[in-house]
């Protein structure tokens, strides 16, 4: 799980960067969504490398539901304003 969590915030990075690139309107919003999700993956990218630096396994392990909420909420955020920005 953490593994795809890593994952999904890095492939959320590179869509941000390429979204805010392409579409310079929604450049705020792509860099709202590129910094959230950096952050995210920096935090797994130490978690999977050096665990006892982050704290106490367990209460990773229950925050996992809302990180994956996290990742589905930026997602669609960009997705949204992507569609918006294509719509004008």
């Amino acid at each position: 799980m953490q593994w795809g969590l890593l994952v999904g915030f890095l492939a959320l990075v590179a869509g941000a960067a390429l979204a805010g690139t392409r579409w310079p309107r929604i450049r705020p919003v792509a860099f709202a969504v590129g910094v959230l999700s950096l952050v995210h993956a920096s935090y797994y990218a130490l978690f999977l490398v050096w665990p006892a630096v982050l704290g106490a396994f367990t209460t990773m392990l229950a925050s996992i539901g809302t990180r994956y909420v996290v990742l589905f909420v930026a997602a669609a955020v960009l997705v949204i304003e992507i569609l918006r920005q294509k719509w004008r």
